[in-house]
């Protein structure tokens, strides 16, 4: 669905960032040791409600292996990649159709490829290096700040899109965003600071 993932750099002996898998790296123990804090916002793709309306989800629909993740894509076989197709959408759509009417359903799906399965795949394998702390979090604060979440509105989805939660953590000078103090906004910025400045001074 994204184009932009991580190369693989071959190693030439000169200047390199990347080269082996990043879960290979992570396996490798090539991972500095410092306290982490990472998660992901409840409806992270609702960000690309419009673009799923207009150029995925047509595509998506008439194209059966479209659905499946691009690591299976490269590595099965035509069999298998339409085997797989046909569990991926019996799991999200129940088999029926994707098109705007099943909009709920793709978010779900997106939130999943795209971005909270190798949050999650990362969590789970990056190694212990010491007593380093580790801290997980999902971001689901609902309110006026929510300006890329709000496009799943008229599908009748509600949460905290991809980029949503920086509305909280940084004043948006662009957006001319209001904070009064006594509003419910002001005490949700308050609590996302207070944990996130939480973490950077204390681990």
């Amino acid at each position: 669905m994204y184009h932009f993932t991580p190369v693989i750099e071959k190693n030439f002996g000169q200047e390199h960032f990347l080269t082996e898998p990043p879960f290979q790296a992570l396996a490798n123990g090539k991972i500095n040791s410092v306290d982490l804090l990472i998660g992901h916002t409840n409806e992270e793709s609702l960000i690309a409600v419009k673009m799923f309306e207009n150029d995925y989800i047509p595509k998506y629909n008439r194209f059966l292996e479209m659905v499946v993740p691009r690591e299976l894509l490269i590595k099965c076989t035509p069999d298998t990649i339409l085997d797989v197709s046909d569990k991926i959408r019996k799991h999200y759509f129940n088999n029926k159709p994707i098109n705007n009417e099943t909009m709920k359903e793709f978010v779900k799906y997106a939130n999943d490829t795209c971005l909270v399965y190798n949050i999650h795949r990362f969590i789970r394998k990056v190694p212990r290096t010491g007593h380093n702390k580790r801290f997980v979090y999902k971001f689901s604060c609902l309110s006026e700040r929510n300006v890329f979440g709000n496009q799943g509105a008229k599908y009748g989805i509600y949460g905290a899109s991809h980029l949503d939660d920086l509305l909280y953590l940084f004043d948006p000078k662009g957006l001319h965003m209001k904070l009064e103090k006594n509003s419910k906004e002001f005490k949700l910025v308050q609590l996302t600071n207070t944990v996130f400045t939480n973490f950077a001074k204390y681990g």
